[in-house]
Order: structure tokens, then sequence, then C-alpha cells
């Protein structure tokens, strides 16, 4: 396991692993469950022939989907979200928004004239034994002007036959500590608007953090399984840290399997 954590301007990490292919394919759907006391969770689940389906709980077995009330193949899913639901007129604060307000507090007394702070920026890529991979994101920052709003329109680009986006928690949390997810229903799976060939597979999962004003936090994560990757003898991708806005922490773990090396790069940062 490497890990990395930088916060120059402009830092660039990329990473390649070349091996042979072992083994037979394994599909793994990896979701993460983020369950709190006040707090509901609902599974978003769209299927290929166009259906969505909203269940209280989601349970994958031997190539199906087990949901509340139905049972669907695996290969007839496109994608899963779990989004958390929370009333904003619950009293108390969890501890886990507790953190992230005293530290967008603390980074705000250090730049107070900054237009939003990153308070985290943490990715996660691991190679499996397979070649498929899987790629975690979180992202929390601090809106202090109107140019920052922009952060709550969220884009995750991946295609349709080659992965499979989870969004795990999007939320904004209000400065006395009220918050506001995502409903499963404003999470669109976008094809772009191109007539480049290029762009026939692609499209974009897309959401917006709901009522965003200056001096709330915007927060979520996502992960993206690769089940179906160009060439599964090849691993390799790029990360950027730090933005022009302050980053209180940035990251990125890199995992692969202990019988493989990794070969990396930096560019305006020191080697890890």
């Amino acid at each position: 396991m490497t890990r990395c954590e930088k916060r120059n301007l402009d830092c660039f990490f990329s990473a390649s692993v070349y091996f042979r292919r072992m083994g037979a394919a394994l599909l793994i759907f990896i979701v993460f469950l983020l369950s709190g006391e006040s707090t509901r969770a609902l599974w978003k689940i769209d299927l290929s022939d166009g259906r969505t389906v909203v269940s209280d709980s989601v349970r994958i077995d031997e190539g199906q989907v087990i949901l509340e009330d139905t049972v669907v193949s695996r290969n007839a899913v496109r994608s899963i979200f779990r989004i958390e639901e929370r009333k904003p007129e619950e009293k108390g604060i969890q501890d886990d928004i507790r953190i992230v307000l005293e530290e967008g507090l603390r980074l705000q007394a250090k730049f107070p004239d900054a237009g939003g702070l990153i308070l985290a920026d943490h990715g996660e890529m691991v190679l499996h034994e397979d070649g498929t991979h899987t790629y975690r994101y979180h992202f929390a920052a601090k809106i202090l002007k109107t140019s920052t709003k922009t952060w709550a329109n969220v884009g995750i680009h991946f295609e349709e036959e080659r992965s499979r986006i989870t969004v795990d928690l999007a939320r904004t949390i209000k400065p006395d500590g009220t918050v506001y997810s995502v409903s499963p229903d404003a999470i669109k799976v976008i094809k772009p608007k191109s007539d480049m060939v290029f762009f026939e597979r692609d499209k974009s999962v897309q959401f917006e953090l709901p009522d965003v004003s200056v001096g709330d936090i915007v927060e979520y994560r996502y992960s993206e399984e690769v089940f179906n990757p160009w060439n599964k003898e090849i691993f390799n991708f790029g990360y950027y840290f730090q933005t022009r806005e302050p980053v209180g922490s940035s990251s990125l773990v890199v995992g692969i399997p202990d019988r493989l090396s990794l070969t990396y790069g930096t560019r305006n940062m020191d080697t890890p």
C-alpha cells in the first residue's frame, strides 16, 4: 500500500502497474453503508431497461441483486445509489458533522479572504487480483463566496459498459448543523451532448447538492467499480492535489496485490 499526502499547488501523481492477467474475472460490486441513528438509508437502483427502483435495502448474492421486495439479475442493474435521508428539524449535531464544521472554522480563521476551503480531498485506488479496480473519492468544502457555489454541482463521468458508480453520501451542511441530503430522484445518469464518436459510450452521473448558500459545507462520497477495464494487464491513472483555493487535507491511497510493484512519478511535489 502506498500513501501520498500533499498540499502543494497543482501537484500531480501518476502511477502504473503492468502485469499478466491471473485467474478468471471476478465482478465485485462494493458499496458502503454509512448509517446513523438519526438517518435513513435509501437505495436508488437504475435498471438497464430504463426503470428505476427505490428500496430500503440492497444485498448482492451470486449474480443477483436482492432488494426489499424483489430480486433482479446483476446484469440488469445499470447503477446503484445510496442516499442518506435526514430531517432538517432534527436536534443535536452528530460527531462527523461537528468535526467537519470545526475544521471549516479552523481553516476559515487561517484563510479569511479565500473564496472557499477544501476540507477533504481524498482518493483511493485499489487494484484487484483479477485486473479490475475500484476508485473511491471523498470531497468536503466550505463555501465562502458565490464563486465557489459551483462545488455544489457534481458530475462523475463513466463508461456504462466498463464501470458502475455508487453515490454513498451527498449532502449540504448548514452552519448550525442542519443537513440537507440529495434526493434519490435528483441523481441522474446523463449522456453528454456530442456528435463525436469518442463520447458515444460515455455517460455522467450528475446531481446538485441542495439549498447551498455562502457559509455552508458541501460533502459527497462516491465509488467507481471498474469491472471491465480496457486492458486488465495495464493499471495507470493520475491524481491532482490542490486547486487555487486552500486545502486542509488532500491524500491518495493506492492499493495493489502484494505480488506486484508500483511505478509512480510526481510533479511539483516531493516524492512520497
